[in-house]
């Protein structure tokens, strides 16, 4: 049963006395198979979640030209244009999560402040985030074997969030050059995500404040190469929850409970 099927909402704010004009239009758990064409043109925000949208045509909202929030979250979306957002040069959030998606949409000219597309099936490659900037980036829980092309977002991002993506074959260099070639980045994330080891990027971002960083629920080899993370003013959120998957010695054990003697044999 759909709780909120069809409605315009038209919310007027005033600040002194100078009024602000918002208007939200909210299509969910309908049966839409195409972009409905009764969209107030001055909508500022639009949510068509759980419907049954698999391709999103040509400039499909370019009607809406002072759209900003646009939420298109659980459909069965697989294929986007490649201008399907053309003309929409306000957009400040797109939201594709829990899609059927496996490649990142083009955004070419577009300047985005948070990109959603957790839950789909990506996997980035090459052309993936040519000519756009980005300040937020969520891509939990796709196939990310490599998230090298998420260096092109070198000028603008601040917040990568990629938890569950099976990155276990990226080492620690790759890791390092992500995070050298990400100067603005402030909170990554990269939880679950088959990872062996974290490398100190200490010189890179401990001058940077508040940078937040969480990796639990990794099958970490605890050794020397993580000792770093007990000795750092970088807030690793998560830090407490860290458990090691070898060596034996230290399965199942966590890492801050490891005297670091232990951790770096003969180094002590």
């Amino acid at each position: 049963m759909s709780l909120l099927q069809k409605s315009s909402i038209l919310i007027l704010c005033s600040a002194l006395c100078f009024p602000v004009e918002s208007i939200e239009y909210l299509y969910i758990e309908g049966d839409l198979t195409e972009i409905p064409q009764d969209i107030p043109l001055a909508a500022t925000s639009v949510v068509l979640s759980y419907n049954n949208f698999t391709h999103i045509g040509p400039r499909a909202f370019s009607y809406l030209p002072k759209l900003r929030d646009l939420t298109l979250t659980l459909n069965k979306i697989r294929t986007i244009h490649d201008d399907a957002f053309g003309g929409l040069n306000k957009l400040n959030r797109l939201s594709l999560n829990h899609n059927e998606l496996t490649t990142v949409p083009n955004l070419k000219g577009l300047d985005v402040g948070t990109l959603s597309l957790a839950a789909n099936k990506i996997q980035l490659n090459r052309h993936s985030f040519e000519n756009v900037s980005i300040l937020s980036l969520q891509v939990d829980g796709n196939k990310i074997t490599d998230l090298s092309p998420v260096t092109r977002l070198s000028d603008s991002l601040l917040t990568l969030l990629a938890g569950s993506n099976p990155l276990g074959n990226s080492s620690a260099a790759d890791l390092y050059h992500l995070i050298e070639s990400l100067p603005t980045l402030r909170d990554l994330y990269l939880v679950s995500c088959g990872l062996s080891t974290i490398p100190d990027f200490r010189i890179l971002k401990e001058d940077t404040d508040n940078f937040n960083l969480r990796v639990k629920d990794n099958p970490f080899e605890c050794d020397a190469r993580l000792a770093w993370l007990r000795n750092t003013s970088l807030d690793i959120t998560d830090y407490d929850s860290i458990v090691c998957a070898s060596p034996p010695e230290h399965k199942g054990q966590l890492l801050h409970t490891i005297p670091l003697q232990d951790l770096c044999p003969g180094e002590l």
